[in-house]
This record gives structure tokens, C-alpha cells and sequence, in this order.
């Protein structure tokens, strides 16, 4: 299996290269193609394009980081991340906080955006995604909060 690498300026070109190559693979009938995403959105305009172009979007796994991750530490003998901690099972755990933070009425915004259970969990949901994101995007923020120190790389307007 070869490793080859796309990179552009922008994701437009990124992903028509991307698409054109996948479009145009030599793959054997049979072989799933495995290709690291920087985001859901992109893996969505990635499969659109590919089944706009080329009439489907088959014979391609799309990874994101935390999977692709997960794949190479499964490969060579590391234990998997625990449920708990990925995006779908920190969710659950962010409702009861969620819920608690709401009662104690000290923040009406959060209030507003959990007027119900549904909207509840769609928040916890986007939370933990949010989360996940930073530990790959932003590892020196979540270090800093692991030590509870604030984050100094922020710039002032987004401190809150």
C-alpha cells in the first residue's frame, strides 16, 4: 500500500485534486481506498463530489484524525480510547453538567439553548465534538485546562 500525500492552498483545489484522483484510482475491485479528512464538512463535499463527477461515491473510507488515530493504535497492539471519551460517549457525560449548570440559573443563554431535553442533548452533542476537535486542533488548550491554568493563546475578545 503507498502513502500519497495532496496538499493546496485552498480545500476547493484540494478537493478537486482529491476527487479527480480518487475518480481515476487503479485500485483492484474489492479494495477500500482509506483517506484522512481534516473535518466532517470537507468528508461531505468530498462524497458529493466524487458522486457528482463520477456517478458514486464507493471504494472510499473516509478517516477523520481521531479515527485514523485509533486504526494506527489498534495496528500495532495500543488499547483502544475508551467509549466514554469519544465524541458520542462525552456527550452523555456533558448532559448532567448541562442539566446542573441550567438549575443553578446562573447563565440565561445556556438556559435558552436548553429549553428542552432535545435541545439539551443537541448542545451536549456539540460540545463534546467541540472538545475533540480542540484536543487535536488546539492540544495545548485542553493541556493548559487539564492543569486548570486559563489558555493565553486566545486573543482578548474571545476570553468571555
Amino acid at each position: 500500500m503507498a502513502l500519497e500525500l495532496k496538499y493546496a492552498s485552498d480545500a476547493t483545489a484540494l478537493l478537486d485534486d482529491l476527487v479527480d484522483a480518487l475518480g481515476h484510482s487503479k485500485s483492484p475491485a474489492g479494495v477500500v481506498i482509506p483517506v484522512l479528512m481534516p473535518s466532517l464538512p470537507l468528508v461531505d463535499r468530498a462524497k458529493a463530489e466524487l458522486a457528482r463527477r463520477h456517478g458514486v461515491a464507493m471504494g472510499v473510507e473516509f478517516l477523520l484524525p481521531g479515527s485514523f488515530i485509533e486504526r494506527i493504535a489498534q495496528r500495532v497492539g495500543l488499547d483502544p480510547v475508551h467509549p466514554s471519551w469519544r465524541p458520542e460517549g462525552l456527550a452523555w457525560r456533558l448532559l448532567p453538567l448541562l442539566a446542573a449548570m441550567v438549575e443553578e440559573g446562573h447563565t440565561p443563554r445556556l438556559e435558552s439553548a436548553c429549553v428542552d431535553d432535545r435541545a439539551r442533548q443537541a448542545l451536549a452533542a456539540e460540545l463534546a465534538d467541540r472538545f475533540d476537535q480542540y484536543l487535536y486542533f488546539r492540544p495545548s488548550m485542553i493541556a493548559a485546562w487539564d492543569r486548570g491554568e486559563p489558555f493565553e493563546d486566545l486573543p482578548e475578545s474571545a476570553r468571555g
